[in-house]
């Protein structure tokens, strides 16, 4: 094989000498057709801080033995709780009334019913209605320690109504009703608790009550085992050690570079400060994280806390002011313009800031009124725009967008949004999903396939957007829906085909759905193949719908509301249109009617109008004029350009014939690749190729390439070449 490969090389060599032939070498590689922006934009450097000074930063951390007070944290107070019993237990087995209690009215001692021992407090009620009142001694809760009352007591209501028994406390100056009691122990022992921490009653004199108010005959209260109880927290100095571990803090970067943790503090001799800092991905990925007391060893990432242990002795502690963290970080200005491929990844340079694997992750990094590019690939995703912006694919039969039967595939609200080349589907089943769902926005679609969604493009409340040139085809429901105060849009030159409803207006004002405008020629809407090529609802008016073909629909139009038909010489070409044409000027003489109201196009066309009549452009690429190319089995491959003596243009081995085609209205549908007049390869997805393998003798060839619109037209291009291997 070896020597075969050299032989061959050499009869290539002789064969150049012999021609008498000077060249220049210059060795190339194929080119890609797509500019894709490599290079960051320069990165800017910048220090951030997070500073925390008040009580409300450091009573948002976790404190253990802090105290926080006058903006500024420490150790916390070590209290000792004692607790005093300053009344009872009172179970009314001794004189009546007790010792220092005082009664008034019918409230007396009894056995007929007790918690416990043989007695309780009683009070019976008469024909008349009886009240009375059981105080308590006065109670000193006072004192600067005091932290809370205990009170419990067991009651029992029998028969009592509603407003004829209540507890009371007396703060010094007022009695205060504190709850009813008749709905407490309604025919049993209940325990009555409460801890009662309200300062107004730690006075000198606090007093309880049980005030009985015209309680009835056969009606009886009981009260029986009541105590008092005394809360008292001892200060014993400070607690030896505390912590506070702040709340989570989002730096906003994705890899901040922690410089320093500064605390401003108070440190007596014999007291120590220790801080420590912790740095997490996300916030909750901080639950793990590694405690650094050393600021260098702190990863770069975005969610961070610091931690501050206090240790002090019993009289002394140390206290912090103000605690500052602080980061650098190299951020990027906005780009005005991201790429979208699916085949890049984390090798690519300029990844995660404007060259992305996925349409939405370029649409939430440009800058409002960027650009997105998108290349050629398959994007399984839902993508929201809710800024201003433009979405440019590469091509719209290969750049796809794909709902995966989920959701409207391209959601846009509140922008100004372009979008073009792309190729949009497999939106979701709901009847709200659509392949491009535009809601108070204004767009520009344009040089787009929408195809198999529920609806293919559904504007809400969407006004001036224009809608041209683009393929909307085999959707469930309307092909373009123009819903609910959707108003003065603009539909021109596009296809509309296999839909429930081609166009649909629901609400609709001052609509133009008619021809695009090119140089001379107008290109029409093709309104074909669906249920009902358009249809408009009774509340939809001045719509102006002329300058289409509307054909092989089952209903072609139906019009509820009041709509412009005709511009006053020209209407719309209708299939099923039966009038004649008398005068031969190619418009029918009799009107066509609009079923479903009064409506009537004045001016039906009798043929077609406003079809793609201009071909496509179409240019060789490669092999060029005056080049020889040499491809030996992949392992010896230049190009070089040349004056031969014999050849214009040499081809040694295989070559890629390479085409540049473009149709501006309709669209290019395939380029045909022909040698010597024989068909050998189509190609219906640019960059348009073929790579011409055939191993032949030395012998001159015409390559030609057929390009077709999508309204049939075509044009050709041709290049003579002499081709050896």
């Amino acid at each position: 094989m070896r020597q075969n490969l050299l032989k061959k090389s050499a009869l290539l060599l002789i064969i150049i000498l012999l021609l008498g032939t000077t060249f220049d070498i210059t060795i190339s590689n194929p080119q890609d057709n797509i500019n894709i922006k490599n290079q960051k934009s320069q990165k800017i450097g910048e220090y951030n801080s997070w500073v925390q000074t008040t009580d409300e930063d450091f009573n948002n951390g976790t404190k253990y033995n802090i105290n926080v007070s006058r903006d500024s944290f420490q150790l916390s107070d070590k209290i000792s709780i004692i607790n005093q019993t300053i009344l009872g237990p009172e179970s009314f087995e001794g004189d009546w009334p007790p010792n220092n209690w005082f009664e008034t009215g019918d409230w007396n001692k009894e056995n007929d019913r007790f918690h416990s021992g043989e007695y309780s407090a009683d009070y019976d009620g008469t024909f008349l209605g009886s009240s009375g009142m059981l105080l308590t001694p006065n109670m000193d809760t006072s004192g600067g320690f005091t932290s809370a009352i205990y009170l419990e007591f067991w009651t029992y209501s029998e028969d009592a109504d509603e407003g004829e028994y209540y507890l009371e406390y007396f703060d010094g100056i007022n009695w205060n009703v504190i709850t009813r009691l008749d709905n407490i122990g309604q025919g049993s022992w209940a325990k009555y608790t409460e801890k009662i921490t309200d300062e107004k009653y730690f006075n000198i004199n606090f007093r309880i009550r049980w005030n009985v108010i015209s309680l009835d005959l056969n009606e009886h209260v009981y009260v029986d085992d009541i105590k008092v109880t005394l809360e008292k927290q001892q200060p014993e100095g400070y607690e030896p050690n505390g912590s506070l571990i702040s709340q989570s803090h989002d730096t906003g970067e994705k890899t901040p570079e922690y410089i320093s943790l500064i605390n401003d503090s108070s440190i007596p001799s014999g007291t120590n400060v220790e801080s420590w800092v912790r740095a997490a991905d996300t916030e909750s990925g901080l639950q793990v994280a590694t405690w650094y007391s050393d600021i260098t060893q702190v990863p770069n990432k975005q969610w961070v806390q610091w931690r501050i242990n206090l240790s002090g002795d019993i009289i002394h502690t140390p206290i912090v002011y103000e605690v500052n963290l602080t980061w650098y970080y190299e951020e990027f200005p906005v780009p005005d313009e991201t790429y979208v491929d699916d085949d890049y990844d984390e090798n690519t340079s300029g990844w995660g800031y404007d060259h992305f694997d996925n349409i939405q992750d370029g649409v939430d990094a440009v800058n409002t009124s960027g650009t997105v590019n998108i290349y050629r690939g398959t994007y399984f995703e839902n993508v929201i725009i809710e800024r201003s912006m433009t979405l440019i694919g590469e091509n719209e039969k290969t750049t796809i967008v794909d709902g995966s039967s989920t959701g409207s595939v391209i959601f846009i609200y509140n922008s100004i949004v372009s979008i073009s080349g792309l190729k949009v589907q497999n939106g979701g089943s709901d009847l709200n999903n659509a392949g491009i769902y535009v809601e108070s926005s204004k767009v520009t679609l344009t040089s787009l396939i929408v195809q198999d969604n529920q609806h293919g493009i559904l504007l809400y409340s969407a006004e001036n957007c224009d809608i041209y040139f683009n393929k909307i085809i085999d959707n469930v429901n309307s092909g373009i829906a123009l819903e609910v105060d959707s108003n003065y849009n603009w539909i021109a030159g596009n296809t509309i085909s296999n839909n429930n409803i081609g166009i649909h207006l629901n609400i609709a004002t001052g609509n133009e759905i008619t021809h695009y405008k090119l140089g001379e020629n107008e290109i029409w809407n093709k309104i074909d193949n669906n249920e009902y090529g358009i249809f408009s609802s009774v509340a939809s008016k001045d719509n102006s719908i002329y300058h289409n073909n509307v054909m092989e629909n089952t209903q072609n139009a139906y019009d509820e509301g009041t709509n412009i038909w005709d511009d006053g010489e020209r209407g719309n070409y209708w299939d099923d249109y039966t009038g004649e044409d008398l005068d031969g000027d190619g418009i029918g003489d009799t009107p066509y009617p609009i079923p479903g109201g009064d409506n009537q196009d004045n001016y039906p066309m009798m043929i077609p109008s406003g079809v793609d009549l201009e071909p496509p452009e179409v240019y060789i690429t490669r092999p060029a004029d005056g080049h020889l190319y040499i491809n030996l089995f992949d392992i010896i491959v230049f190009e070089i350009p040349i004056r031969l003596i014999i050849f214009n243009t040499l081809i040694i081995g295989k070559i890629n014939i390479e085409v540049y085609a473009i149709d501006n209205i309709s669209g290019v549908d395939r380029v045909e690749f022909y040698i010597n007049d024989e068909f050998r390869n189509p190609d219906d997805n640019p960059p348009y190729s073929w790579t011409w393998d055939q191993m032949v003798v030395l012998f001159p060839y015409e390559i030609k390439v057929i390009a077709y619109d999508g309204a049939g037209n075509e044009a050709s291009d041709t290049i003579n070449v002499w081709k050896f291997l």
